[in-house]
């Protein structure tokens, strides 16, 4: 055998040896693990895998992958397996991770604290980024625990498609566009099933919908809009559509207790939540509209008033304590533990115009009911004031001074 044989010999078992030997590694979960955890130093035993399989098309699988993060502000992450492609050794100079088409299933994602106090970090180093050119998530789910003011938030039957994703785990930034659905959604008392998303776009640190649809209850609904500066305060604002849901609903699960108003509900509202707000705090406020009405009166109701509303052309006293007011539209606010009602107003070819004003808050109710003057609207007219405990608020005429403190009229035929 001639020196050349015997060098490229040599050579060849070098290669071998060296290729197994880094086989070996990328096919050792604690040996990848414990690499990671140096590059983003973090304590050992921080993210454990169960398995990883490699492929001579240069794709790996990992299966059983566990990630949390020794900083409470970051979520705990599981995933049952993912898919992508085997990243350039450079990444270690470059900081940049590169793993092509990626796919994991059975993803779940934990947060332990609820909007952190905003951290501002200096970073010694130049921070990891993992870039996939798509990633499709199948059967995967979010939970956040409940925390001082903020109410649990579970996401479940999660699936969606990301293209062109780039996330910096150390500074929390995503960017990705693409889709996602979800079946079921809970925030507090608050529960959406069939969640649609068909269009999501995550940049400049937030991210926006178009055009998203959901269940509530018996209720469909739509909402566009977003929630900005997600690494820091993040402040949620849409402007959702609700379309034939039930009023009770959506006061039962504002105020916590059973509503005293039943009837059809059609809704613009803005929500806004985080950012500026308190703590644990949200909004929701726009045009809302009534149809066929039912407002609890209860059965102890004085003489006057309860004659008053037997001949009223507005109202109808049904069994039970309940009373037929029809249908109202107008202003409302609501928050958690309150409903405001700017105004609700009735119109009639007939009769005078109602309005109604008040809020129901700390199981209290107040509430104003005018009949509006058709030939001079900024007198106070006539009209009854509803206050007290809800299921047993009491009725009474409502002085000058109380319907002079009515809003402005929207319509005065």
């Amino acid at each position: 055998m001639t020196r050349l044989r015997m060098a490229l010999l040599v050579a060849a078992l070098v290669v071998a040896l060296a290729l197994t030997g880094v086989v070996a590694v990328l096919s050792s979960p604690k040996t990848m693990c414990r690499l990671a955890e140096r590059g983003l130093e973090w304590p050992e035993g921080s993210i454990t895998a169960e398995d990883i399989t490699l492929s001579w098309s240069g794709r790996f699988r990992i299966e059983g992958v566990r990630v949390e993060p020794p900083v409470l502000r970051m979520p705990v992450v599981y995933v049952a397996w993912a898919e992508a492609d085997l990243p350039s050794p450079w990444f270690f100079v470059s900081k940049q991770v590169h793993l092509g088409e990626v796919e994991a299933s059975g993803v779940e994602v934990g947060l332990r604290i609820q909007r952190p106090p905003r951290e501002e970090r200096v970073l010694a180093k130049r921070p990891y980024t993992l870039h996939a050119s798509s990633l499709t998530v199948h059967d995967s789910r979010f939970h956040a625990a409940p925390d001082e003011t903020f109410s649990e938030v579970i996401l479940t039957g999660l699936n969606g498609q990301l293209d062109d994703v780039h996330w910096t785990p150390a500074t929390k930034h995503v960017d990705g566009v693409g889709n996602a659905r979800a079946t079921r959604f809970v925030l507090g008392e608050i529960e959406l099933d069939e969640l649609v998303l068909p269009s999501l776009v995550l940049a400049d640190e937030a991210l926006a919908l178009e055009n998203a649809t959901f269940q509530y209850g018996r209720t469909e609904g739509r909402a566009d809009g977003g929630i900005t500066d997600i690494p820091g305060d993040p402040a949620v604002e849409l402007q959702v559509v609700v379309k034939r849901g039930r009023a009770e609903e959506a006061i039962t699960d504002a105020i916590g207790r059973v509503s005293p108003v039943t009837g059809w509900l059609d809704a613009e509202l803005t929500v806004r939540a985080g950012g500026e707000l308190p703590r644990g705090e949200s909004r929701l406020e726009g045009w809302v509209s009534l149809s066929d009405g039912y407002v609890f009166m209860g059965s102890d109701m004085k003489l006057i008033p309860k004659v008053l509303l037997d001949v009223a052309p507005w109202f109808q006293r049904e069994d039970g304590g309940w009373l037929h007011v029809g249908d109202l539209w107008g202003e409302a606010r609501f928050g958690r533990g309150w409903v405001e009602i700017e105004r609700l107003e009735r119109m009639s070819d007939r009769n005078r115009p109602l309005q109604a004003w008040g809020h129901l808050r700390d199981g209290r109710v107040d509430v104003t009911v005018r009949a509006v003057p058709r030939r001079r609207p900024e007198k106070p007219g006539v009209g009854v004031r509803l206050r007290g405990p809800l299921r047993s608020a009491k009725l009474k005429f409502a002085r000058k001074s109380e319907l002079m403190d009515a809003p402005e009229v929207l319509v005065v035929d």
